[in-house]
């Protein structure tokens, strides 16, 4: 079972969209806690929720000790700008 679809345009602009914060927690009750903090975010002109800024980064740190074809040094940046 998957947590998340890679989505890539013609521009070379990357999203990653995640149905479960962790691929480790795969459970209907795994993310309560996670939208429970979550912080409103605008989108266009689209509403959503967020992860709060420390679930963000525990999610950046975590995702980052994952093996993938491309480097994770990159979650380095990514933890670096949520801190900034």
């Amino acid at each position: 079972m998957n947590y998340a679809l890679h989505f890539s345009n013609a521009t070379g602009c990357d999203i990653d969209l995640h149905w479960h914060v962790l691929n480790e927690c795969l459970g209907p009750r795994s993310d309560d806690n996670f939208w429970t903090a979550a912080v409103p975010i605008k989108v266009g002109n689209v509403e959503s929720l967020s992860l709060n800024p420390s679930d963000d980064l525990f999610h950046i740190c975590l995702h980052g000790t994952h093996w993938n074809k491309m480097p994770p040094i990159r979650w380095v940046a990514d933890a670096m700008v949520l801190l900034g």
